[in-house]
């Protein structure tokens, strides 16, 4: 890093996350005097009476400049989401366990004054009152509206309060083109609409784009701001060098967004105002970047073959980009909180892959990329590299030594053979599907052509619903048992008995994501459409409907997420092979076991059977054919339904942080787990389980069908550094993913980081306060982050290649 970089690296990483309730402020000012307005309208004014008012400030040094909130390292408020959870929980933000933020003792009252406007007007209050209306009654008692969980099962508080993102905007456009261009098409578009007025969807489209006209000038205008504060910091400036920074700043802002970008230095300022503007918006987190490198260097190239640019300065303009990232901030619920914690934003840049024509598309910008991301070494975004046959050695070997550099994950590596095909599985052409870009922790979209893919996303965690197939359906945690099973563990004579509990209850289950999924949707179509983000997304002009309907020619994806498939595929094998074919104990002995969570002797005599038993990950087919099975009856299950904003479901075995939180209330179970304890994460081996090398744990993971996670699947393996230190085993470890994608694995990516370490890191935090760590899609510091979910790192096998 040079001097700049590592000045504003360092000021990000030191400051305190705090709030700042300037958006809440001029959002509700705005909703109040606009009521009575069509809510996409009101929506639209609401951005720009945000955007003409927040507070505008360029941190000293800054190349590439734009603020999410009016102070440095903030999160907005969003109250139209939701609010009473943030009353609830305010008193304690700023010493509470996880993801804490500082909040002023004037801005706590202020944000309960708010609230009383916002009561009972919200999309969470929307959607919670239509979820308990339209569940069964008998089954309305057992939905905790303010937790948002069904029975205990089946989570949906990720969409109910906050909003949706998981969406890659047109950015080749907005370089290209500008917003300014855009607004001329929804022109056009009225201009037919005012045509035929007598029809009903010709209004509806009329006044959608009226929304997506004001709100792509508010950006514009805020823009303005930005270049006339630019101007006034010159003014003032008395280092020259800097002067004429500010200068250039200046100019930047007062030509992009609104119009074309004309140099590498304004197109990536515009790529991050978009960006940034997004944010603001709607605080739906994934808003990713789509395919950086693919877009940026035609601006490059120019600017080279003109002399206004070299390597070095490209690489200060990129990293100051990618620490701009970093300023992004997002409160969540705490108990939504302990599902996704160290503060992320999950903002995937992808690299590499294929053009649209498939030759290969690496490029000078994808070099740059992973040389800013080993320089800065910090948590965002996400950058991911995508790998195929064709890939240059040399850039494999770049993205394995960058890796190595970074130690906490990032790049992941992503498998071209893999996504492709999956993507076209879902209707996507192969043109398109050959411009796939990552957005979130694992879901391959087409940038600008997928519609936002989070309209509901609830959690399922799997094996509480295997835990209650063994129970008859019996839920301990709510004294329930709503689906009515076909015994218990000790009744079942065979394996096939076994299977056939746990699927019964398993589509029990599924059968209710659609609902709360389909309300969610709805509510935020009816209370929270997104204008600007609309105006940014292909065909949404044309169509003249917002993004959140869904719908339209766009690719259309639900995110559908479920925890454990592993542990109950393991927990079958160790029914199927303990009880039924080796008789090492009854069926009666292991659940006796289980309900006392393996107490006494004759418990820890049976856990330990159960753990020598083989388990996922050791390249033995048995086992690994049961996890295939287990994960392939949720996949084919969701798969069955469609969403209410069309297209399909699209599910995803990623756990986040909340295999050790889910794993809390479920107890003891067959694959030798205690009570209480983590899952295993994603479709990772659980934790030290894996223990006949890291190409048997590639080789079991290459075995699930991948294709049917059609959002993605996410494989976490933990190297020690000197199993990749020096050129002939960088060879080996890049040899080692290639090896992994010509099985046909969808994604890898890799914590380079010793046990010791991270041990030494929990007991002296103040040691290790920039070291980072995978955690599933996302990485973070691993100081930040809860101790159950630390120890469950630390207990990821230590593979030496």
């Amino acid at each position: 890093m040079n001097e700049r970089v590592e000045y504003l690296r360092n000021v990000i990483q030191e400051s305190e996350p705090c709030v700042c309730l300037e958006r809440a402020i001029y959002y509700t000012e705005s909703w109040k005097e606009t009521e009575g307005k069509p809510v996409a309208i009101r929506r639209a004014l609401a951005l720009k009476n945000i955007l003409e008012k927040q507070t505008v400030h360029i941190l000293k040094g800054e190349l590439i400049v734009g603020n999410q909130t009016g102070k440095l390292n903030a999160t907005p408020i969003f109250p139209e989401y939701g609010l009473e959870w943030l009353v609830k929980e305010v008193d304690n933000l700023n010493n509470r366990k996880l993801d804490r933020y500082h909040i002023e003792n004037e801005d706590k009252e202020l944000l309960k004054e708010l609230n009383k406007y916002w009561k009972g007007k919200t999309q969470y209050d929307l959607a919670k009152e239509e979820i308990l209306s339209a569940l069964p009654e008998e089954y309305r008692k057992y939905y905790d509206p303010e937790e948002c969980v069904f029975n205990a099962v089946l989570s949906n508080s990720g969409r109910m309060t906050t909003g949706d993102g998981h969406v890659i905007a047109n950015f080749e456009k907005i370089l290209n083109k500008g917003l300014r261009a855009i607004i001329e098409e929804a022109i056009l578009e009225i201009k037919k609409c005012n045509n035929n007025l007598q029809n009903m969807d010709n209004i509806k489209k009329k006044i959608f784009l009226e929304s997506v006209i004001i709100s792509l000038e508010a950006a514009i205008s805020f823009a303005r701001r930005y270049s006339e504060e630019a101007e006034k910091m010159a003014k003032m400036e008395d280092d020259k060098n800097e002067k004429t920074i500010l200068m250039q700043i200046s100019e930047n802002l007062r030509r992009v967004p609104e119009y074309p970008a004309e140099t590498f230095w304004q197109a990536l300022q515009a790529y991050w105002f978009m960006h940034m503007l997004l944010q603001i918006e709607s605080n739906g987190h994934s808003m990713s970047f789509g395919r950086f490198d693919q877009y940026l260097y035609p601006f490059y190239k120019k600017d080279l073959d003109e002399g206004r640019i070299n390597e070095d300065k490209a690489l200060e303009l990129i990293e100051c980009f990618l620490i701009k990232c970093n300023q992004i901030k997002k409160i969540r619920q705490e108990s939504h909180t302990r599902k996704m914690h160290g503060y992320p934003m999950f903002q995937t840049l992808t690299i590499g892959g294929q053009t649209r024509s498939g030759t290969d598309a690496t490029n000078k910008i994808s070099y740059l990329v992973l040389k800013a991301v080993a320089d800065i070494k910090m948590q965002e975004p996400t950058v991911v590299v995508r790998i195929h046959s064709k890939t240059p050695n040399k850039f494999l070997l770049e993205a394995c030594e960058t890796v190595i550099k970074h130690g906490g994950g990032l790049p992941g590596f992503f498998n071209d053979e893999v996504a492709i095909p999956l993507l076209m599985n879902t209707g996507v052409s192969l043109e398109d599907a050959r411009d796939w870009a990552i957005v979130g922790c694992c879901e391959p979209v087409v940038p600008g052509k997928h519609n936002t893919i989070n309209g509901g996303c609830c959690h399922l965690n799997l094996l509480k619903i295997f835990e209650m197939a063994m129970n008859d359906g019996y839920c301990d945690i709510t004294n329930s048992k709503l689906c009515k099973g076909i015994g218990t563990l000790d009744q079942f004579n065979s394996y096939e008995q076994v299977v056939e509990a746990y699927k019964k209850q398993l589509e029990f289950y599924i059968s209710f994501i659609p609902i709360f999924d389909n309300i969610t949707s709805e509510a935020h179509a009816k209370l929270t459409p997104c204008p600007l983000l609309s105006g940014v997304l292909d065909y949404r002009i044309q169509y003249g409907h917002d993004v959140e309907e869904g719908g339209g020619p766009n690719y259309n994806n639900t995110l559908s997420i479920a925890h454990g498939s592993v542990n109950v595929g393991n927990s079958l094998y160790a029914i199927k092979k303990a009880v039924f074919e080796d008789k090492l104990f009854s069926a009666k002995e292991l659940k006796e076991a289980l309900d006392n969570n393996f107490a006494g002797e004759k418990g820890q005599r049976i856990k330990k059977q159960l753990l020598h038993l083989s388990k996922y990950g050791n390249d033995n087919d048995e086992v690994d054919f049961i996890v295939r099975d287990s994960l392939n009856w949720y996949l084919k299950g969701i798969a069955k339904y469609t969403p209410v904003r069309g297209g399909h479901y699209c599910p995803s075995p990623q756990t986040l942080s909340a295999n050790a939180y889910t794993g809390e209330i479920v107890g003891a179970t067959p694959d030798g787990r205690s009570a209480g304890e983590p899952m295993a994460d994603n479709v990772s081996p659980s934790a030290g389980s894996d223990i006949n090398g890291v190409t048997a744990t590639l080789s079991s993971v290459a075995k699930l069908d991948h294709a049917y996670a059609t959002n993605g699947t996410i494989l976490n393996v933990k190297l020690h550094p000197t199993a990749v230190s020096g050129d002939e085993r960088k060879n080996k470890f890049a040899a080692l993913i290639k090896g992994y994608f010509d099985l046909k694995g969808f994604q890898v990516q890799f914590n380079i980081v010793s046990t010791e370490t991270l041990k030494d890191a929990q007991k002296n935090p103040q040691k290790y306060r920039n070291l980072i760590v995978k955690v599933a899609g996302y990485s973070a510091l691993f100081t930040k982050l809860d101790t159950q979910l630390q120890n469950q790192i630390i207990a990821r096998t230590e593979h030496v290649m």
